[in-house]
């Protein structure tokens, strides 16, 4: 080998580099590319560009999240008769996006936009719609701070007003029949049509304001802006094309309406079900007046959460649980069982030790889960310290084949907990461009996490959780990092590197968790 490309090849299983020189994938050998990570998978890692966020709509400014399954309006309506409406989901409003301004995007038109984007739970699409889903009719009114208006685009649509200290400027109309989005001012001075993008793939539709007018010019000087974010059901017969409800559904209305005042409304951005039901059964029939909605707050940050000293509480916890760990296993380093100081000695750091105490476990008992996954986290390390990147390489494969046997293996909650949290923690630190195992460390970090949760361990299912979103990051599956964040999100028990992991990222994080 010549030295230049050992060197080369060393540095990139050393820190664990995320680009190859293409001639390096000549060098690993049989075993790496048997195991399912070979010369595709590395060139696909080569040639695989990351995209500028601008190429994609610009930076996230700030995301939220709808609870999933409340496409229900305040609790009570219920889908029309027939196909049209059926599909699960088709109104069920889950992710809203606001994106920095764009102001020079040369392969754009208009070239300076702002872009949104709503992300429903199902593109159901029964009516076979243009833009992939056919029952949802999506209105985004947006409070940029100008004079605006209480009321609707199209009086009497929604049959909803909006909160008075902050009424609307700017609206946007998209729905999955028209190839662009209606974009419409408070005062009733422009209606027109601007660019709309449908990614049936992501249930996601994006759509890019023009900054030439007023109402969004406003944005430039880094104010918050105000969203009202809605689904209500596409109608083209009706008025502004909202689906009307009713007492009884039929094939035309929804049903399950108590009033007359009740919201044409499926779904509204709003932090729970609970703030939804509330704010759509807020009419008052005897003054005749609608259902007042509440914005939320696209602001750069994280309102409410001081990042710095959520940073700092996690690194203090983080030494006194590791004191703690470190505590427990100095007791138990000298026990009789193998298994239990095995693991004592793996947690001390002392992986020769803990190679023979699990050695003579395997010794008797060739398939025990527990012994494997350690011998295969010991053995993988040992490719970390190894000279020679082709040695290196044979040691995190020969530790990867011992780590799947233990997951193979495994019958109990310990040993299956055991097994994929050893495997989820070497696939999330080795190399993602040479072993690809990111996707499958996600897994696992998820399934453990399953198991904490059900014997009520929240903290470390949190943990694990986090740990998935991170690893299926790595991946570059945004949909199954989207779902474990989500899903640690909803714990009530986080420690604070997890509560931190998912404030940087915008994750909507309860007070006092």
């Amino acid at each position: 080998m010549k030295p230049s490309l050992k060197r080369g090849f060393e540095r990139l299983i050393g820190a664990g580099l995320k680009t190859l020189v293409v001639i390096s994938v000549f060098l690993v050998p049989v075993g790496f590319v048997q195991s399912g990570s070979g010369l595709t998978r590395v060139l696909d890692s080569v040639l695989r560009l990351r995209v500028d966020p601008r190429f994609s709509g610009g930076t996230e400014l700030r995301r939220f999240y709808d609870p999933e399954g409340d496409d229900s309006g305040a609790g009570s309506l219920v889908r029309p008769k027939g196909e049209f409406y059926s599909g699960v989901g088709a109104l069920d409003l889950l992710k809203y996006v606001v994106y920095e301004p764009e102001l020079d995007a040369a392969w754009s038109s208009p070239r300076q936009f702002w872009q949104l984007a709503v992300t429903l739970s199902s593109f159901a699409d029964a009516g076979k719609a243009p833009l992939g889903f056919s029952a949802a009719s999506i209105r985004i009114y947006v409070s940029t701070g100008g004079p605006g208006s209480t009321e609707t685009a199209v009086p009497r649509a929604e049959l909803v007003g909006f909160d008075p200290a902050w009424p609307w400027d700017v609206m946007v109309e998209i729905d999955g029949w028209h190839e662009t989005a209606l974009l419409r001012t408070a005062d009733g001075r422009l209606s027109r049509r601007i660019p709309l993008i449908s990614v049936p793939e992501r249930k996601t539709v994006y759509v890019r304001l023009p900054l030439d007018i007023p109402e969004t010019k406003r944005i430039l000087d880094g104010r918050a802006t105000r969203h009202y974010v809605i689904v209500c059901g596409y109608d083209p017969l009706a008025s502004g094309l909202v689906l009307p409800v009713k007492e009884e559904a039929s094939s035309s209305a929804g049903g399950g309406a108590s009033s007359s005042l009740t919201p044409r409304v499926w779904d509204v951005l709003a932090p729970s079900a609970v703030e939804q039901a509330r704010q759509l059964s807020s009419f008052d029939e005897a003054g005749f007046r609608y259902a007042v909605l509440e914005p939320v707050v696209a602001e750069r940050g994280n309102p409410g959460i001081d990042l710095a000293a959520l940073g700092e509480k996690a690194r203090v916890e983080g030494v006194s649980d590791e004191a703690a760990r470190r505590s427990e296993a100095l007791k138990k380093a000298s026990d009789l069982d193998p298994i239990v100081s095995g693991t004592a000695l793996f947690v001390l750091g002392e992986y020769g030790r803990a190679g023979e105490r699990f050695a003579e476990v395997l010794a008797r008992e060739a398939g025990n889960p527990v012994a494997l996954a350690y011998s295969g986290s010991i053995l993988a390390m040992k490719g970390g310290k190894a000279s020679s990147p082709l040695d290196a390489v044979r040691f995190v494969n020969e530790g990867f084949a011992l780590l799947d046997r233990a997951v193979a293996a495994a019958k109990t909650d310990f040993e299956v907990e055991t097994a994929r949290m050893n495997r989820a923690s070497v696939g999330a630190a080795v190399p993602e461009a040479v072993f690809g195992k990111s996707a499958a460390a996600g897994v696992d970090f998820r399934d453990a996490a399953a198991i904490a949760e059900t014997r009520g361990d929240g903290r470390a299912a949190g943990d694990r959780l986090v740990a998935s979103g991170e690893a299926f990051e790595r991946a570059g599956n945004e949909g199954e990092a989207e779902s474990s964040f989500l899903g640690a999100a909803a714990l009530g028990d986080l420690s604070a590197a997890a509560r931190l992991a998912l404030a940087s990222r915008g994750y909507p994080l309860a007070a006092g968790r």
